[in-house]
């Protein structure tokens, strides 16, 4: 005599019983998106089930087409989930297998946005920013700034680009407040250029950058577009955006063996230190990769553009003087802005044990810890060869070195953390790196001031880290070569 066992359902059983569910539903809800079927249900519960006249039939009314919206949502995303459940497992089935540490870094800064706009709906009173003029102040500023015919504090390339968006502005616009402008036709115009020429690139780099699906490119653009310095630098207005992209281009074609690619890179290093001149750091991956007439090229190139840039300016060339000095005029008073330089972390430090003020101890100090960070950059730099040291190492000397750095220079980071996560032999000190990076990344107002005002918690860190790889790295060669000498030692005793 069989035995009958009951037999286990499967997705394919309860999925048509669930789909045809989820079809009747959303045909439901689109029934009552129909105005006389609202009215009638309106008119049904005054006489029937409440039997006197509603207060607010409008607001019923608005209530039930609520409903039946949110319902025909839900109805529509059940039945395309149902439809597409065995490509869904397999792809949270693939998505695990192909998930890593630096998939998860990535989806942390997304999450940190959305948390801090979720942040936002409950106190209005609080954003993401943790620094005052956080309202295009930069951009407007720089734009009136245009006006004049000198260079400035700026390099002359960027003096040229706001001269040229000062060019397309009513003189009207550019006599008064900045705010004038701000509020303007015009105003609106030149903001949309700044976002086309800094967000596009930006976005389209990343993108270009990262190596792997799709799905992986997508997920890092999306995180370092939604990171704190990125927004922090757009919200800003500042022509730094201009300045990374330049050098995150220059670092991508500086290796090509192609020499258009390569004429292109030296023009996008051109216009980073054209727009600020501490990515010149940069540069020093020609010295490495000893391209020399690459450097020759790069030289004589800067040269002519940079002529070229001042004839558009009364001074000519003696217009670097005065750029020299207002340059040298604003960083001096390093103490009155709180920044990221190496400078004033020394004197933050000094500071904390009473040694700043009236002695002359700063000055030694910090000659002292220039020479000596300097020095131990360059040794690193050139003796590494993980490209992500490289570039980290030459990130952090765009935000230690200058004597004022702004939180916004920390989207430079962007540029060694793309490489960061192409890298294929991951190690701890990566990770570690990582680990340190995070904060600062993350668009949390409470994090973002308290990195913003201890930022040495991080740059130190990641400098050492550097260091530390670097270590690994010769110890890992060195034996290595031991390795390879022994066994060629056997086997040549062996032979004879």
């Amino acid at each position: 005599m069989k035995r009958y066992l009951p037999r286990q359902l499967d997705s394919k059983d309860t999925g048509s019983p669930l789909l045809a569910f989820a079809i009747i539903i959303s045909v439901f809800s689109l029934v009552l998106m129909l105005p006389p079927v609202r009215t009638a249900l309106v008119s049904v519960t005054e006489r029937i089930i409440i039997r006197r006249p509603l207060r607010d039939v409008g607001k019923w009314d608005r209530l039930i087409l609520c409903y039946a919206a949110v319902q025909l949502l839900v109805s529509v995303t059940a039945a395309w989930l149902f439809h597409r459940l065995e490509t869904i497992k397999r792809g949270i089935e693939d998505f695990k297998k192909e998930l890593e540490l630096s998939h998860v870094f990535l989806l942390l800064l997304v999450i940190a946005f959305i948390v801090q706009n979720g942040m936002q709906v409950v106190h209005p009173d609080r954003t993401g920013w943790y620094m005052d003029s956080t309202n295009l102040w930069d951009h407007y500023v720089c734009v009136l700034g245009g006006k004049s015919p000198h260079l400035g504090m700026y390099p002359p390339f960027a003096a040229f680009i706001y001269r040229f968006y000062a060019s397309i502005v009513p003189h009207e616009l550019l006599s008064g407040d900045w705010k004038l402008l701000a509020y303007s036709d015009a105003g609106s115009y030149v903001t949309l250029l700044y976002y086309l020429f800094s967000v596009v690139p930006f976005c389209i780099l990343c993108y270009a950058s990262v190596e792997g699906k799709n799905w992986e490119k997508l997920l890092a653009t999306s995180a370092c577009c939604l990171s704190a310095p990125f927004l922090y630098s757009l919200m800003r207005g500042n022509i730094v955006l201009f300045s990374c992209c330049a050098a995150f281009c220059f670092c991508r074609c500086v290796r090509s063996e192609n020499g258009l690619v390569r004429l292109m890179g030296l023009f996008a290093i051109f216009i980073a230190i054209g727009t600020k001149l501490y990515p010149v750091a940069f540069a020093a991956l020609l010295v490495k990769e000893r391209r020399w007439k690459d450097i020759r090229l790069f030289l004589v190139l800067t040269l002519l553009l940079f002529i070229t840039m001042l004839n558009f300016f009364d001074g000519g060339v003696s217009e670097i003087a005065g750029m020299v000095r207002n340059i040298s005029n604003f960083t001096s008073d390093f103490k009155g802005h709180h920044n990221l330089s190496l400078k004033r972390q020394i004197w933050d430090i000094l500071a904390l044990f009473g040694h700043a003020k009236d002695t002359g101890l700063f000055p030694v100090l910090n000659v002292m810890a220039y020479v000596l960070y300097l020095a131990a950059s360059a040794v690193l730099f050139f003796v590494t060869k993980k490209r992500w040291v490289e570039l980290m190492l030459l990130s952090l000397a765009c935000l230690l070195l200058p004597g004022i750095v702004r939180p916004y220079t920390e989207v430079f980071l962007v540029i060694p953390l793309i490489e960061m996560i192409n890298d294929r032999e991951k190690d701890l000190f990566l990770y570690f790196s990582l680990a340190f990076l995070l904060p600062m990344l993350l668009f949390i107002c409470k994090v973002s001031v308290f990195i913003t005002f201890h930022s040495s918690l991080i740059t130190f860190p990641l400098f050492a880290l550097c260091a530390a790889e670097v270590i690994h790295e010769r110890q890992f060669v060195l034996w290595h070569t031991e390795f390879q000498g022994s066994s060629f030692s056997r086997e040549k005793s062996g032979t004879e």
